[in-house]
């Protein structure tokens, strides 16, 4: 079983390399933080600075993992890419949002930190989100403009509202 934790004494190990603040190693000694960016590193198809860089180690559910320990400390490969590239730590609270629409993509440059809403959205709109790319509902009938509303941020079928309507009316007669 793996455990996750949060990376802070990689991420401020970074930030005193690139001489930002005075972040403590937290006992991590440089040679084997050095070790540690060189297998990472290793692990990365770095193409062009535009293009996706493929993750070509582990993965779980799609995502690069990187294990940073013999104890199976893992941590998001292209949150770690990102951190390292910004030398700072990915903002607690927030996730990260792949404009490239590739989950084995670790370019930092195509990680963005948002909330939970702002990815959602941005997966229904490019047609990823498993209820986004559906035609028809249910029962079949198709979801076209003139046959679908909207109720709570769900798509629902007319046909089928009114088929339970026409139950309920029978039944409370």
């Amino acid at each position: 079983m793996t455990k996750t934790v949060r990376r802070k004494s990689l991420a401020q190990e970074s930030r005193a390399k690139a001489n930002i603040g005075d972040a403590p190693t937290a006992g991590i000694s440089e040679r084997h933080t050095m070790r540690i960016l060189e297998r990472f590193w290793s692990k990365v198809d770095m193409r062009g600075p535009d293009e996706c860089w493929p993750w070509l180690g582990a993965s779980v559910k799609s995502y690069g993992r990187f294990y940073l320990n013999r104890e199976m400390t893992s941590v998001p490969a292209h949150v770690l890419a990102w951190e390292l590239e910004n030398a700072a730590e990915f903002p607690i609270g927030l996730e990260s949002r792949h404009t490239c629409d590739n989950p084995i993509c670790v370019n930092p440059r195509h990680i963005v930190p948002g909330t939970h809403s702002e990815n959602v959205r941005d997966c229904v709109e490019r047609g990823r989100h498993p209820e986004a790319i559906k035609t028809m509902c249910v029962r079949g009938h198709e979801f076209t403009p003139a046959n679908t509303y909207f109720f709570r941020g769900f798509r629902h079928c007319r046909k089928c509202r009114q088929i339970r309507k026409a139950k309920w009316r029978a039944s409370s007669t």
